[in-house]
């Protein structure tokens, strides 16, 4: 790939943008939902960050770290639709 960058880095990057933008939404509006979306892709970046390493974390360890992030998605999701 161009510059150097696989796909593991540049998915971790970008879910810590996402992360970043989550908080700051927040930071500056007290809305609840870009937080947990937000700490949702903060989960996903983690998950990516190990597989940069090369830490050896269990297929179901993974599986369940972003599996709590995709219900924090669809959580924040329902939240939104009920106002």
């Amino acid at each position: 790939m161009a510059f150097g960058l696989d796909v593991a880095t540049l998915n971790f990057v970008f879910s810590l943008v996402v992360f970043l933008l989550g908080m700051w939404v927040w930071k500056k509006g007290k809305i609840m939902t870009p937080l947990y979306i937000g700490i949702a892709f903060l989960l996903f970046a983690l998950t990516h960050l190990m597989g940069i390493l090369e830490y050896a974390l269990p297929d179901m360890a993974a599986m369940a770290v972003r599996l709590v992030g995709y219900v924090l998605v669809l959580f924040s999701l329902y939240k939104m639709m009920k106002k």
